[in-house]
This record gives structure tokens, sequence and C-alpha cells, in this order.
């Protein structure tokens, strides 16, 4: 990934002098879902980019997605507190307000209304061919309980995060690649039937950690539910110190602080 040099900004600004407009720059959607505890994982894969990289290359948002969270079971007033400790941890980790946004999901309307326009669009054989759908379905029927129908339709909520802001690039991990492969389709699908209205994004992926597995057990990856009693567990504390150190990490020996969502 290209670095932003010093001259980059006074070239850009000499251009528009001359009449010439700057190109315009990337923008960037992802988020964390506040169903637990961030996690080691979280940080390797995903905030420690943000913050080292993405919200200096590009006009970079990033969401507590906590509207993904009501999708299984919870405890509002959990998700409410995991939703505030999680903007406090990417706060923590480096991202600045100053360069880039950061901001709930549930506060702007506009995520659940257009959710609605890409479930009118996708169909339901595309909803129950998405892995996680099927992996999850396994795990609740194993445990005795029921499937809430949001589970299935999560892509189409997925997709309108990334499409309402017109999104270039989604960075994820391995697992969700095939929810930007469906928002992708689904863009494309509207753009065709309503008009050239929302840009199509591209996934892209961590050059490392894109799937950190679990500690306890390395045959599962790493999730918010296990960290708890796995260690992987991140606080604030934490993640300063890990954006403070972060560029240590970079040569793969060892990562300070250690966060990500």
């Amino acid at each position: 990934m290209t670095d932003m040099t010093s001259t980059a900004e006074p070239v850009a600004i000499a251009d528009t002098a001359r009449g010439v407009p700057a190109p315009a720059r990337v923008r960037i959607f992802s988020g964390v879902k506040p169903t637990g505890h961030l996690t080691l994982g979280n940080y390797l894969g995903a905030v420690r980019r943000w913050a080292a990289e993405d919200q200096h290359r590009a006009d970079a948002l990033f969401c507590v997605v906590d509207l993904h969270a009501l999708t299984v079971e919870h405890d509002p007033a959990r998700v409410r507190r995991l939703s505030r400790q999680a903007a406090t941890l990417l706060l923590a980790a480096g991202l600045d307000p100053q360069l880039c946004t950061v901001f709930v999901q549930s506060h702007v309307d506009e995520h659940a209304r257009l959710s609605y326009l890409m479930e009118c669009l996708a169909s339901d054989g595309e909803m129950r061919r998405m892995i996680q759908y099927k992996e999850k379905v396994v795990r609740e029927t194993a445990r005795g309980r029921s499937v809430r129908l949001s589970l299935l339709t999560y892509p189409a909520l997925m997709a309108a995060d990334i499409l309402a802001y017109g999104t270039d690039e989604v960075p994820v991990g391995d697992d969700q690649a095939e929810h930007v492969e469906l928002t992708r389709d689904l863009a494309r699908r509207f753009n065709q039937r309503y008009g050239a209205v929302f840009t199509v994004p591209r996934a892209v992926h961590p050059v490392v950690a894109a799937r950190v597995m679990d500690l306890q057990d390395p045959t599962a990856k790493m999730g918010k539910s296990h960290a708890e009693t796995s260690g992987d567990r991140l606080s604030a504390g934490r993640a300063g110190r890990g954006a403070q150190e972060g560029d240590a990490g970079r040569d793969g020996q060892r990562v300070g602080g250690a966060l990500r969502p």
C-alpha cells in the first residue's frame, strides 16, 4: 500500500489552483460487531491497519455495528455497554476523529432503511448459501436453540452498511469475503434495474492475520465469545500501548499491547 508522503498534499493543492481537480480519495468502510469483548485477533487482522494506514490514505469510516449484534441471543444492556467499549477501544488504538469517522450503526437510520431494499433484491437461496449462516444454524440447533430470521438476512444489512456510503474498499477477514461478494452482486443488480446508484465495492484482505485462530482451540477462529476464558480479551490500556508500540509488530516478532475489535 502506498504511503502518503509529505509532498502529496501540496501537489494536490497546486493542481487544484491550476484548475485540475485533485484525485478523489478512496472511501473505506469497515465495522466491528459488539457481541463480546474485542480480541487480539481483531487487532492483528483489522484495527492495527485501520490506525496505521487506512485512516491516513483514505476517506475512512469505521462503525460499531450494533444492529448486527441483535441477530443472536443478547442482553440489551450488555450490547449497549459493549458498543461503548468497542468505540473506546477503537479510539485507544489510534483512530483519530480528525482523520476518520467513528460512529455507531444504530444512530444512522439509513442503515435499516436500505437493508429492506437489499432484502427486496436478494433471493432466499443467496442468503441460505452463506457459509456463516449454515455454521451458526448447526451450532444453535445443537444447543437446542431456534435461529432468528435476522441471522438469515444479516448479509442484506451488511450490504446496506457498505453501499450507503459509496464505499470503494471493504477491509475484511477471509470469513467475511462471501458477504462482500454478495454486496457486489446486489449493487450491480440494483444499478441494472433502477439506474446507476451504488458504487460496486471490493474486498481488501490483510496481508497477515486474515484469520487468527483461538489460542485455546487452534482449530477454531478466535472470536469475541471466547475472549472471556481464552485470555485473548483486550482492554483500553492494552489498546493504547498497542497503538504506541504497533510498529514493533510489523516484523512478526511481537505486537505491543495487542488489541483489535
